[in-house]
């Protein structure tokens, strides 16, 4: 047995700098979906493809260059689960969990949606892709699709039971025989039988070791049969080879789980917990591959050889590594997030926090243990979870975030059933929970059994102080004070002990709203009266659809943001509702009710989103409105919502899901954070947060390169800003307002036509015209 000894390491980052993600231009979008996280590769001609579960990494064997590939950009879907490669034809083949599949070839990516499209009922996952030179043979979880590539053309479905519905993992090639690993044992037909399509063409071989038992991969190897049958992650699968006696497994390959297998001429491959093993043609081990001098433990998921004797290696955490003439390593590691899971925004000391976890349809958890992640405004990940802090081991599901707006480095996590986490500077300083604090544990839980306490939304109000929505208590509101002192309030009267809570807004008005989303309660409006340490002067109010009390559509309430006005925007499962009068709550003979929003499209007038989920509401700059729903995508509306500006979907954009969890608007760069239910992208928004002085005024991109077509914003404007560009001979050129902080100009005059190469000058002014502020733009041609 031979060990790797000799080293030579080349990391290969792709930052986001050299991607173009830090630097898109307004309208354009971005997706941070986890790159890090491969489980299949192929080496086509001149490249590498590898896969996650969400995207591809596409390296460049001639210059060692790496590159994203995902649904912004060319693919058809997010969930990736297989992955292919014709040698004759050149072509790669990217299968997904919904059964559409496309083929990569040099230059193009087709998209083929016949199996997606056809009527089987049922699971179309796409699980496995193998070639014979001719076709593509997609293993699916109702059959085998045997596909032409050449003419891009299903040639046949091939059924191998009576109810068309046996799952298959894999295929191998012997001569004319076709042999399928599947859930229910070993499957075998020929491929010249005109009947290969229907069940009756196959059969089990009398020879299958273990009848009825699933196989995840078949390959023919020095002309004998090599299986593995899976077993669950904590026993070890089992490889068996064919011999001349009957089957044997090698001591060697034994006490493992094996993620895949593939065989070449005079090598086998297995990948499996920890290391790859690569055995010769007498059946003993070559090589065993189980670190790349990298500083973290090899995870591989898959590897292949390409024809200038290199191994590439699909990692779990260290994306893709390739191996030299089994004696050093090069390791393609693509900057991004840990994983797709997001559920919060929050923005501060130059940079995005991302709460990862999730909560179930009761509330309660997922069981996500990524923790809290960061990306700051140059386009770098950090993380912070169990991985780092042992006290996090059994903290699961980071859901709300809050940060101290005099300490933008100072800020708090919600978790479902461990409290609360506070941090400074991305490390953890404690944990606050019912033994260290009045925060509760949901009804019925003792505090001497243990701890669950929820903490589903978190905000500060102007004074410092972080207000705080406690979960499936009767004591659903509590304050820590700027001073760190806390207070968990009684609101029996208005609450059950079953009242899940969700998000909280400490308001302008100060007033605390918080949404109650279980069993469709509505909202509780909590008034401290301005001392949080005293309970004597406070009171409290429940919002329904009641007439005078709230006048809800729905009271099954998902979302609510306050605008820059002081208004409250509430989304529940009936579309949008705004109070214009927040403040008036708790006034006898006002009406405060919610108002719907009257939107006209297409010569309808309609409610705001009247049939929709709504899900999240963001506020950018401009006090434009940002809708997130269940199933539609995101829809951007006008200032006071009566006016549809942009309806993203899955069909129409690079929006990745039409699923909405949670919208963010960074006011340093008006991007737009969606976290959708397969991951997160960001749209280049135009409006950012407005900077009353004018401190920092400047144009981005600026110089503007030649050949460049896209938007050049002005930013640092006072909000909604009169911005006139002249030329340097003082002719005006274009003229505009800001969105919030932040002017477009599309490098175009007034006609539409591109402006001449030259400097042009900026000035902006306030609305009132007591503030204005200059700079300079060059254009080349």
């Amino acid at each position: 047995m031979k060990y790797l000894g000799y080293l030579v390491l080349t990391v290969t980052i792709l930052s986001n700098s050299v991607f173009g993600q830090s630097g898109n231009s307004v309208g354009t979008w971005i997706d941070y979906l986890p790159y890090k996280s491969t489980f299949k590769v192929v080496a086509a001609k001149n490249k590498v493809y590898a896969a996650t579960p969400f995207s591809l990494v596409e390296i460049d064997k001639r210059d060692n260059s790496a590159r994203r590939l995902s649904a912004l950009n060319g693919l058809s879907e997010v969930g990736v689960t297989a992955l292919g490669y014709d040698q004759n034809t050149n072509t790669v083949i990217v299968g997904y969990n919904n059964g559409i599949f496309d083929l990569i070839t040099e230059n193009t990516i087709y998209s083929i949606q016949d199996i997606e499209r056809a009527n089987i009922a049922g699971d179309k996952r796409i699980t496995n892709i193998q070639c014979d030179g001719q076709h593509a043979y997609l293993t699916t979880t109702f059959g085998i699709v045997q596909y032409n590539i050449s003419r891009r053309e299903v040639s046949e479905t091939f059924r191998l039971n009576q109810e068309g519905d046996l799952a298959v993992f894999d295929v191998a090639f012997k001569g004319d025989t076709i042999f399928a690993a599947t859930e229910e044992g070993l499957y075998k037909a020929s491929l010249s039988d005109p009947n290969v399509g229907y069940y009756i063409a196959w059969e089990k071989p009398a020879y299958d070791p273990e009848p009825n038992t699933e196989y995840e991969f078949v390959e023919i190897f020095q002309n004998k049969l090599v299986l593995n049958i899976p077993s669950d992650k904590y026993a070890a699968d089992s490889i068996l080879i064919q011999s001349d006696s009957g089957w044997f497994s090698p001591q060697f390959l034994q006490e493992s789980n094996f993620f895949d297998i593939i065989a070449y001429t005079d090598q086998l491959l297995l990948s499996r917990n920890g290391d790859v093993v690569i055995v010769d043609s007498g059946f003993q081990v070559q090589q065993t591959i189980f670190q790349y001098y990298t500083g973290q433990r090899a995870q591989p998921r898959a590897i292949v050889k390409d024809g200038e004797n290199n191994h590439w290696i699909a990692d779990d955490q260290q994306g893709v590594i390739k191996v030299k003439n089994l004696e050093g390593f090069d390791r393609f590691l693509l900057d991004g997030p840990p994983t797709n899971n997001a559920n919060e925004f929050a923005f501060g000391n130059e940079q995005t926090y991302i709460a990862s976890g999730a909560t179930n349809r009761g509330l309660g958890n997922e069981y996500l243990r990524e923790g809290v992640y960061f990306l700051s405004n140059s386009g770098d990940w950090s993380q912070y979870s169990y991985l780092d802090d042992d006290r996090l081991n059994n903290v699961f599901d980071y859901i709300s975030l809050a940060v101290d707006p005099t300490d933008e480095s100072h800020f708090f996590v919600g978790t479902i059933g461990s409290g609360i986490l506070e941090f400074e500077s991305e490390e953890l300083i404690e944990i606050y929970d019912n033994d260290n604090s009045p925060l509760k544990n949901v009804s019925g839980l003792d505090d001497t059994v243990g701890t669950d306490v929820r903490i589903n939304g978190l905000d500060f109000d102007e004074q410092g102080n972080l207000w705080i929505s406690n979960s499936i208590t009767q004591f659903g509101v509590a304050v820590r004070t700027a001073e760190g002192e806390f207070m968990s309030y009684n609101l029996s009267e208005y609450l059950d002990s079953e009242a899940a809570s969700g998000d909280i807004i400490a308001s302008q008005t100060g007033y605390k709203w918080m949404l109650l989303p279980n069993k469709g309660k509505g909202i509780l409006v909590f008034d401290d009266n301005g001392t949080p340490l005293n309970t004597q002067d406070d009171r409290a109010k429940i919002l329904n659809s009641a007439g005078g009390n709230g006048g809800l559509p729905s009271t099954n309430v998902y979302s609510m943001e306050e605008d820059l006005e002081g208004r409250i925007w509430v989304g529940t499962d009936q579309g949008v509702v705004v109070f214009y009068s927040p403040g008036s709550v708790f006034e006898q003979g006002v009406n405060f009710d919610a108002q719907r929003i009257f939107v006209e499209v297409d010569g309808v007038t309609n409610y705001l989103l009247e049939t929709e989920v709504v899900t999240t509401i963001a506020i950018d700059g401009a006090n434009r409105k940002w809708f997130g729903t269940q199933s539609s995508g995101v829809f951007l509306m006008s200032e006071d919502g009566s006016e549809e500006i942009f309806h993203f979907t899955k069909e129409n954009s690079s929006l990745i899901s039409n699923e909405i969890v949670d919208i963010g608007v960074n006011p340093f760069n008006g991007e737009v954070m969606i976290a959708t239910g397969d991951g997160v992208v960001a749209y280049k928004g135009t409006a950012t947060e407005g900077d009353p002085l004018y401190q920092d005024v400047y144009a981005y991109p600026n110089p503007v390169s030649p050949g460049f077509t896209g938007n050049i914003a002005i930013k640092g404007l006072a909000p909604n800003s009169a911005v006139k560009i002249t030329d340097i001979n003082g002719n005006l050129v274009f003229d505009t307002y800001a969105d919030g902080g932040q002017a477009i100009w599309n490098g175009k005059n007034m006609n539409g036509s591109p402006v001449p190469a030259g400097v042009y000058l900026v000035f902006a002014s306030d609305s009132e015209g007591l503030e204005a502020a200059a700079t300079k733009i060059l254009i080349n041609r």
